[in-house]
């Protein structure tokens, strides 16, 4: 399913109020598309973890692909203001 259109935009607009609006870090394109949907990243207390461990704390992100070479870009959207307080 698509991310519908308010959503799309609220995040971009939100971006650029944050003024993450800056050329692609590793080709210095300034063309990039929102990609739809979201990732959620898992967040460890330590690099021995051998498994993820659910109800540990994570990430949820936007990303932002560059239109000319691809470099991804991650934003979590919580400092976006776009999750619930907890």
């Amino acid at each position: 399913m698509a991310m519908n259109t308010r959503l799309k935009n609220t995040i971009i607009s939100k971006l650029e109020d944050a003024g993450a609006i800056s050329a692609c870090h590793r080709c210095g394109d300034s063309s990039y598309q929102l990609l739809e949907g979201f990732s959620k990243i898992h967040l460890e207390e330590d690099v021995t973890t051998d498994g993820m461990t659910m109800g540990k704390p994570s990430a949820i992100c936007a990303h932002i692909a560059c239109s000319k070479c691809g470099a991804l870009t991650a934003h979590e959207l919580g400092p976006l203001g776009m999750l619930p307080k907890e």
